[in-house]
């Protein structure tokens, strides 16, 4: 069974990581290129199988290396929150074992184009003056 179309996105609509920091579902139906990201990947395993590939979307941002050094795992540990969350809030998932994975984290670029993506979720990551869009494309099927 294809997890995608069954799981309810709105029932993480927003997410509070620390103090200055949140994640929030973008309704925002434009499609979404970026060339510069950074990924993290997250394996599931046991009664849903497939993986969740998160990207950090940094087009057009003017951060330095030491903002870039704070920033990746803030982000990888925002996206462990969010799909802990996504899991244990939606009624079919809380009720399946699945094993997460510990976080595969890649900062080489690769493009990312929303357009050619059949299963994703758009969320935007706000830290204090900053705000990054992060798209979550999910592959993931319940074994029977």
């Amino acid at each position: 069974m294809d997890v995608y179309k069954n799981l309810d996105w709105e029932a993480v609509e927003k997410l509070k990581i620390s103090s200055g920091s949140k994640i929030v579902l973008k309704r925002d139906l434009n499609f979404l290129r970026s060339e510069e990201n950074i990924s993290v990947q997250f394996l599931l395993d046991g009664e849903v199988k497939g993986s969740v590939d998160c990207h950090l979307c940094l087009d057009n941002k003017d951060i330095d290396e030491n903002s870039r050094n704070y920033l990746y795992p803030y982000f990888t540990e925002s996206m462990n929150i969010l799909l802990g969350r996504l899991i244990s809030t939606d009624p079919m998932l809380s009720a399946l074992k699945i094993k997460l994975s510990p976080p595969k984290c890649t900062i080489y670029s690769k493009t990312i184009d929303s357009r050619l993506m059949s299963e994703l979720v758009v969320y935007s990551l706000v830290i204090n003056d900053f705000d990054f869009d992060v798209v979550l494309n999910l592959n993931l099927t319940v074994i029977n």
